[in-house]
C-alpha cells in the first residue's frame, strides 16, 4: 500500500477544527475512480445519468498531477448529473487537483451542471478544482454551476462548483490525507444536497447555500494548512426546483 504523506501540525489542527479527524480516512488511491494523471494537460469528468432502467446513477472521478511547462491547453473538471424518468436520482462528483510549478500558463475551468426532467426525480452534481501556483503563473481560471429543471413536477436540480487557487505554498501538492479529506467533504455535501431533495424550495435552496459554504470553508481550511499558500476560493452555488 503507498505510504501517505503526513500532514503538518498545522494541518492537523485545521481538521481537529472542522471535525473530520473523527472519520476514518483511506489513502486518495484507494477510491474507485482515482488515480496519478500524469501528461501535456489534465481533463477528469464524473457522468450520472438516471433512466428508467438505471433509476439509480452515482458516478465518481478523481484526478491529480503536475501540468507541463509546454502546456497551452486548458485543464477541465467537470460533474454532471442527469434524471429523465420519473422518481430517479442521480450524483456525480469530481475532483482535481493540478500541481503548476512548471507552467508558465495555467488555464483551468471547472464546472458542475445537474439537469432533470423526470416527475420526483432529483440531479445533484459537485465539482472540486485545486490549482497550486509558484506566484510567477498566468492563470485564467472559470468557475461555474448549472441547474436546470424542464417540463418536470416535484423534480430538482443542484449543483456546487468550488475552485481553489493556492499561490506560494510550501507544498506544490496535497498531501493524501488532505487530499482524502476534500474528497470526503465533497461526498458528504453531495449526499446532503440528496437528502434534501424533498424539502420545500426555500428551505431546500437555503439549505443548499448554507451547506455549501461550510463545506467550501472546511475544504478550504484543509488545503491551506496542508499546502501553506495563500488560498484564494470561488464558490458557485445553484439550486433549482
Amino acid at each position: 500500500m503507498k505510504k501517505l504523506k503526513s500532514l503538518s501540525t498545522a494541518a492537523a489542527a485545521a481538521l481537529t477544527i472542522t471535525g473530520l479527524l473523527a472519520f476514518p480516512v483511506a489513502p486518495a488511491s484507494a477510491a474507485p475512480g482515482q488515480g496519478n494523471a500524469w501528461g501535456k494537460y489534465l481533463n477528469v469528468a464524473s457522468r450520472a445519468f438516471a433512466n428508467p432502467a438505471h433509476k439509480v446513477a452515482v458516478d465518481s472521478a478523481a484526478v491529480w498531477g503536475p501540468l507541463k511547462s509546454s502546456d497551452d491547453s486548458p485543464a477541465s473538471a467537470t460533474a454532471s448529473a442527469q434524471a429523465n424518468c420519473s422518481g430517479c436520482s442521480a450524483q456525480a462528483t469530481t475532483l482535481q487537483v493540478l500541481s503548476s510549478a512548471q507552467a508558465a500558463n495555467i488555464w483551468a475551468n471547472n464546472t458542475a451542471t445537474a439537469y432533470t426532467t423526470g416527475n420526483w426525480a432529483s440531479s445533484t452534481a459537485v465539482s472540486v478544482q485545486v490549482v497550486t501556483a509558484t506566484g510567477s503563473n498566468v492563470i485564467i481560471a472559470n468557475n461555474r454551476a448549472v441547474s436546470i429543471n424542464e417540463g418536470c413536477t416535484g423534480c430538482t436540480s443542484t449543483t456546487a462548483a468550488f475552485q481553489y487557487i493556492i499561490v506560494g505554498g510550501k507544498a506544490q501538492d496535497l498531501s493524501d490525507t488532505a487530499r482524502s479529506i476534500v474528497r470526503q467533504i465533497e461526498q458528504q455535501l453531495s449526499f446532503s444536497f440528496q437528502s434534501d431533495s424533498w424539502r420545500p424550495e426555500s428551505e431546500r435552496s437555503a439549505r443548499a447555500h448554507a451547506s455549501a459554504n461550510d463545506a467550501a470553508e472546511r475544504a478550504r481550511a484543509v488545503i491551506a494548512a496542508d499546502t501553506g499558500g495563500s488560498v484564494e476560493a470561488r464558490i458557485n452555488v445553484d439550486a433549482e426546483d
